[in-house]
């Protein structure tokens, strides 16, 4: 089983972090349990681009990054504090803890804002990229054929 730690910053994108938990938790919950997601923040609840407030399942500091095989940033919103979580030290240095291990990073839009390296990482430049990104990252950790049998499961197929 493959873990994926969502990482939310107060102001995320909910679109984007839908596609995320969407496509790892369908792989999970109606395909073979290949994949389990995870949610991290600053603090015990993240705001999301509408307004809303989400519960996290870990705080930064309480987790054990060598449980996660992979990293999913959504991108998101000034408005909402985005840039003040989103760049804190606390929170680019979960980003660089798992750049230096070698571990596949997916980021759509301004999720990947804080760091400059690119390789190994799977982003894209706006929200309708968001479920490609989640596909990308699934192939990633599992097979092509599997996420394009998620793909299909979930009515996406070309």
């Amino acid at each position: 089983m493959k873990n994926v730690l969502l990482l939310l910053a107060d102001g995320f994108d909910a679109r984007e972090a839908n596609a995320f938990i969407n496509v790892i938790c369908w792989a999970y919950l109606e395909m073979e349990p290949s994949t389990r997601l995870s949610t991290c923040g600053l603090a015990r609840q993240a705001r999301d681009s509408s307004g809303l407030w989400r519960s996290v399942d870990h705080m930064l500091g309480d987790v054990d990054y060598d449980r996660f095989d992979a990293l999913a940033i959504p991108g998101g919103s000034g408005e909402y504090g985005f840039c003040g979580d989103g760049c804190a030290e606390r929170f680019v240095e979960v980003i660089r803890a798992f750049h230096r291990q070698g571990k596949p990073i997916a980021s759509v839009r301004s999720g990947a804002l804080p760091i400059a390296f690119r390789e190994g990482i799977i982003t894209s430049g706006n929200a309708s990229g968001a479920l490609d990104v989640a596909f990308l990252l699934l192939e990633r950790l599992t097979s092509r054929a599997h996420a394009d049998d998620v793909r299909q499961s979930m009515g996406l197929d070309d």
